[in-house]
C-alpha cells in the first residue's frame, strides 16, 4: 500500500515574517484570510501611488474612486518620490522570492494579484510598494495608509525580508529601506532606515532561515496530530489566519463550549463563539455577584488571603473643590479669562484646576483650598490588601 502522501504547510511570504518570528504556530494551524474594509480601502490608496508614477497626476487622480479623488489631489507625491533620487529606476508593485535554502532570490515583473505561481515550501514570495534602484544601491519603501503603525523600519521583519530579497537578485550590498505614512490629511510622515550592508544582510538571512525552520517544526507537530504552542501579542494576532484555531485563544473556549453543550468542530465558528461569549457574560455576572459578597464580608471582618496578606477595609478621604466658592478664588487671584479655561461645572476636582490653569498657575490649588469653604471632604471605604 502506498504510503499517504504528507500533507505541506501553507507557504511563508514576507508579509508574514514579522508574525510568525513570533509565533511559528499561526503558519502551521489551519486558517483562512478575510480583507477588511479598511484593507480595501488601503489598497485603493496604494493604487493611486502606482497610477501616479505610470499615468501622472491628472489621470492617477481620475481613476481613484469617486469618494478618493479628493483626497488624492491633496497628495504630494514628490515628497515621497524624493526619496528615490539617488535610485533612478523606480518601480511598484514588484515581486521577489526568496530562497532560504540557497540564499539566491528573483525578480518576477509579472505577478498580479499576489499570485506568485509554484514555489517551494523554501522560498518566500513578498510584493514590495516602491522599489528604486541603480547599479549600486536600492531603496525600497513600505507605504502605509491606516492608523497602524508597524514596527520602526530598521528593525521591521518584512522590511528586512525585502531588502535581503533585492541584494540578493540584484547583486548589490547596500539597500535602504524606510515606511511612509500617509495619514487622513495626506500629509506624508517617513521612517528611513539607515541603509543595510553586506553584513547586515548575513544576518538577515540567518534570521530568515530561523523562522522557516521554527515553521516546519511546528507543522511537523501539527502533521503528527500535535498542537503546537503559540505565542499570542496584539500585533501577531491581529492579521493571523489561524486565530479561530488558536490554542491560546480558543483552548478556554472550547472548554466553555463542552460545558455549556455547545458543539464545536475543528475550526469554531463565528455563530459558536457568539454562543459562547453569550455564555461568559453570565458568568462574568455570577462572578461580579459573588466577589461582591465575599467584599460585603470583608468590610466587617478581614479576611486572610493565599497570598499572606489579609483583605480588609480602609477608610480614605477624596477631596473635591465646591464650583462657585473655588471659581471666586480662582477669578480673584488670576481673572475671570483663566479661571474660566476648561473648567466646567457643577464642581472642581484638583485635576480640573490644574488642567484649566495650565503652567504659570502651580499654586492654584492651593489657592482654591485656603479659600473658606472651597474644600469638600468625603470619606470613602475601600477594600486593600494589607501585610497585617
Amino acid at each position: 500500500m502506498a504510503s499517504k502522501k504528507k500533507p505541506s504547510r501553507r507557504q511563508i511570504t514576507g508579509s508574514q515574517i514579522g508574525r510568525l518570528k513570533q509565533c511559528p504556530a499561526s503558519g502551521a494551524l489551519p486558517g483562512v484570510h478575510a480583507q477588511s474594509d479598511a484593507g480595501e480601502l488601503g489598497a485603493q490608496k496604494h493604487r493611486f501611488v502606482y497610477d501616479y508614477d505610470r499615468l501622472g497626476r491628472g489621470p492617477a487622480i481620475e481613476a481613484a474612486l469617486p469618494g478618493l479623488r479628493a483626497f488624492c489631489a491633496k497628495v504630494d507625491m514628490e515628497e515621497l518620490f524624493e526619496k528615490f533620487a539617488d535610485t533612478p529606476l523606480r518601480r511598484h508593485e514588484v515581486a521577489f522570492v526568496w530562497d532560504s535554502e540557497t540564499d539566491t532570490a528573483e525578480i518576477r515583473l509579472d505577478v498580479a494579484q499576489r499570485n506568485y505561481g509554484a514555489l517551494k515550501s523554501s522560498q518566500i514570495p513578498m510584493t514590495l510598494d516602491v522599489l528604486g534602484s541603480s547599479d549600486t544601491k536600492a531603496v525600497i519603501i513600505d507605504v502605509k495608509t491606516g492608523r497602524h503603525e508597524v514596527e520602526p523600519a530598521a528593525v521591521n521583519p518584512q522590511l528586512r525580508a525585502q531588502a535581503l530579497a533585492v541584494a540578493r537578485a540584484l547583486g548589490i550590498d547596500d539597500v535602504q529601506v524606510g515606511i511612509a505614512y500617509l495619514n487622513d490629511d495626506a500629509d506624508w510622515r517617513f521612517d528611513m532606515a539607515p541603509p543595510f550592508d553586506s553584513m547586515d544582510l548575513a544576518e538577515i538571512a540567518e534570521e530568515q532561515r530561523a523562522v522557516v525552520r521554527r515553521v516546519d517544526a511546528a507543522h511537523e507537530i501539527v502533521v503528527a496530530g500535535g498542537v503546537p504552542d503559540a505565542y499570542p501579542s496584539d500585533d501577531a494576532c491581529f492579521y493571523c489566519p489561524s486565530i479561530r484555531v488558536c490554542p491560546a485563544k480558543v483552548g478556554m473556549v472550547r472548554q466553555v463550549a463542552e460545558v455549556a453543550g455547545i458543539e464545536v468542530g475543528e475550526e469554531i465558528q463565528l455563530v459558536q463563539l457568539g454562543a459562547v461569549r453569550s455564555v461568559l457574560k453570565e458568568y462574568v455576572k455570577l462572578f461580579t455577584l459573588m466577589l461582591s459578597g465575599i467584599d460585603d464580608i470583608a468590610r466587617q471582618t478581614p479576611i486572610h488571603l493565599p497570598n499572606g496578606k489579609w483583605l480588609r477595609a480602609q477608610d480614605e478621604s477624596r477631596e473635591s473643590f465646591d464650583f462657585d466658592k473655588t471659581h471666586a478664588a480662582l477669578v480673584a487671584a488670576y481673572g475671570e479669562a483663566v479661571a474660566d479655561a476648561g473648567i466646567e461645572p457643577p464642581r472642581y476636582t484638583k485635576a480640573s484646576i490644574e488642567e484649566g490653569l495650565k503652567e504659570g498657575h502651580v499654586l492654584a490649588v492651593e489657592t482654591a483650598r485656603a479659600y473658606p469653604g472651597a474644600v469638600i471632604t468625603r470619606t470613602i471605604s475601600t477594600l486593600r490588601e494589607r501585610a497585617s
